[in-house]
Formats: C-alpha cells, sequence, structure tokens
C-alpha cells in the first residue's frame, strides 16, 4: 500500500480555479457560460503545477500530529517517499491532479487547488477512499542521500566551512523525552563517537529503577546546507554492524554553530528533535578517553572495524531489555532513530 503520499486540497471548490474565458465564441466577453471548464486554462494550470513540483521535497505533519513524513519529487518524474526510499514510485499530473505509482500500481491522487503551496496549507491525503488532513511544515529543494559507500570516503576528506562548527564535544538531549541523554564527538576527519544512555526496561516494558543502557557507537558524518548525514558502523561498544543494517540518516539541520545546534529526524512516521549543546569534558566513564585534546583532530576508523567483533544476537524475551530511545542522534541499529 502507498502510505506515505499525499492528495492535497486545500479550501474551495475545485471547479473555481477552473471557471475562465469559455472557448465558445458566443459567450460574451471571454467569461465562461454555464460553467464550462476553460481547457486551455487547465492544461496550462497542469503544467504549471508539475513544473513547480518538479525538484520539491514537500514535508508534512498529521492535523492531529499523529504522524510525519516527507514526499519528494524528482525532475525525471520518478519520486520518493519517507519510509519507501528503495521503491521505485512515478508520479503525473493530468489538469490538477497528481497521481503517485508505486510498483504494484497502487495510486495515490493528489488534487491541487494553486499551482504551489508553502508552509501552513492544510491538504487533505486520500486513498481508496480514506482520507486525512495534513499540514505542510516545511518545502525544499529535492536532495539525493549519500550512499554508505559515499559516506565511508568521507572519512580523513576535508572539512568543509559550514562544517566546521560541528567540531567538538556536546551533550545532546530531547526536549519531549527527559530521560534521554548523549554525548558525542564530532572530529576533524568526519569521524564520531557517541554514548547513549537510556533506562533498561523489563519484558512488560516497565522501566527498572537503577538499570541503564549503554550503547557507545563510532561512524562517519558529513553536513551539507541544512541537512546532517551520519551513519553508524560499530556499535556496543566493538560490535561491528553488518551491512545489512548500516543505513545513513538524513537529518534536518536548524539552528547551528558554536554555541549549539537543532536537527529533526523523521522515523517511523514520527519526527523526533535533538538539541545540542556544547559540552567542556565528557562525565561519561566510556567517553572520558575523548576528553584529550587530540581527540578531535581523528579517530582510527578503519582500525576500529578491523578490531570489531561481530554483532551478537538480539536479547531474548527473558533478559533486561533496552528502552528504545525516542531521539538518538545517530541510527543505532536495533534501537529507534529519532
Amino acid at each position: 500500500m502507498l502510505r506515505v503520499v499525499l492528495l492535497l486540497v486545500l479550501s474551495g471548490v475545485m471547479e473555481v480555479a477552473f471557471l475562465g474565458c469559455s472557448e465558445n465564441p458566443e459567450a460574451s466577453g471571454g467569461q465562461s457560460e454555464g460553467g464550462v471548464i476553460n481547457r486551455r486554462l487547465i492544461a496550462r494550470s497542469s503544467e504549471a503545477l508539475k513544473s513547480y513540483l518538479m525538484g520539491k521535497r514537500i514535508y508534512f505533519r498529521g492535523k492531529d500530529v499523529s504522524h510525519h513524513g516527507w514526499v519528494q519529487f524528482n525532475t525525471d518524474g520518478s519520486a520518493i517517499a519517507h519510509g519507501r526510499e528503495g521503491e521505485s514510485l512515478t508520479f503525473t499530473a493530468q489538469e490538477m491532479t497528481v497521481s503517485l505509482v508505486d510498483p504494484q500500481t497502487n495510486t495515490v491522487n493528489m488534487i491541487f487547488t494553486k499551482t504551489n503551496i508553502s508552509r501552513g496549507d492544510e491538504l487533505t491525503v486520500q486513498e481508496q477512499g480514506e482520507g486525512s488532513v495534513i499540514i505542510v511544515e516545511r518545502v525544499e529543494p529535492a536532495r539525493s542521500k549519500p550512499s554508505v559507500q559515499a559516506m565511508l570516503e568521507m572519512a580523513q576528506s576535508p572539512l568543509s566551512e559550514e562544517e566546521i562548527p560541528f567540531v567538538g564535544r556536546w551533550v545532546e538531549t530531547d526536549p519531549k523525552d527527559v530521560e534521554y541523554r548523549s554525548e558525542i564527538i564530532w572530529r576533524v576527519d568526519h569521524t564520531y563517537s557517541v554514548m547513549f544512555l537510556s533506562p533498561g526496561t523489563d519484558e512488560k516494558g516497565n522501566v527498572v529503577e537503577g538499570k541503564f543502557v549503554r550503547d557507545l557507537s563510532h561512524g562517519i558524518w558529513r553536513a551539507k546546507g541544512d541537512h546532517l548525514y551520519f551513519v553508524d558502523l560499530i556499535a556496543y561498544g566493538d560490535q561491528k554492524l553488518p551491512a545489512e543494517e548500516l543505513r545513513v540518516t538524513d537529518a534536518v539541520l536548524g539552528k547551528h554553530g558554536e554555541d549549539g545546534y537543532v536537527f529533526e529526524q523523521y522515523e517511523e512516521g514520527d519526527r523526533f528533535k535533538t538539541v545540542g549543546k556544547p559540552l567542556k569534558v565528557f562525565s561519561q566513564e566510556e567517553m572520558k578517553i575523548f576528553n584529550k585534546d587530540d581527540a578531535l583532530k581523528g579517530f582510527d576508523i578503519q582500525k576500529a572495524l578491523k578490531e570489531a567483533k561481530e554483532k551478537k544476537p538480539a536479547k531474548t524475551e527473558e533478559t533486561v531489555k533496552p528502552a528504545q530511545p525516542k531521539n538518538p542522534p545517530i541510527p543505532v541499529e536495533p534501537q529507534k532513530e529519532k
């Protein structure tokens, strides 16, 4: 099923947007007669809508804040929906209706009442007769997320001017989750190390007082424009993540500078915010080794990968389970990323 796509309906009646000069030569003053739709105007509107969408990414949320996501319309007629980046989606425009189709020919129609949209517009998503209201939160140029291989090649490469402010030691929190905290070091060589600390739970999901899940991870990062990309390569201190679990996270940057940063991640229909603040020294035992001055210069990620162990199998139901961090700034399997 095509779940992360849009049918966009703004206020007003559709036909009103299309009423114009009638092609009937007897119509006085070029006005429409009897509500006749001007096909030439519709064709122009269709092309204008398609031209606007091509090369755009649209972020949205449910009006009841029940879900978040985005859809990207590429210039070649293909599309990408958040959570389904690996699927070959396409889109077409007919009059003021945009149809987005998946490989199984499931279709979601998107009906516009104007040829462009902006932040705050209310839209209605419909599929197979069902619909819900969503609100546009952000419209930006389409972009391609770097591959894992491209991220690996970033190691040891020079920083760009926009990346320099990230280098340092930081403490990260989630404004909506007081239990979450991480300490992270972003380095000059595009590597990072991060310590996640989250409460442990029992088999019923109840928090066990005094129990914490500690996860030291290492990976590669880069920043470009208003996006931050990162990929975990090693988790739980010394466990090498298998190739099938490696994935690059694309986070949307808000404020970012030497005094702190904010970014948002989209995952499984939700949106999570991370706030980073400067930290003079790390307090977590696993991170204290990175308090040395030269720790900011680099980290031998290739050596760490060679020395890392294969990832351990998942814990059984009888063991104490880690709580899923609501907003880890770096995606760590099997934790829920944000």
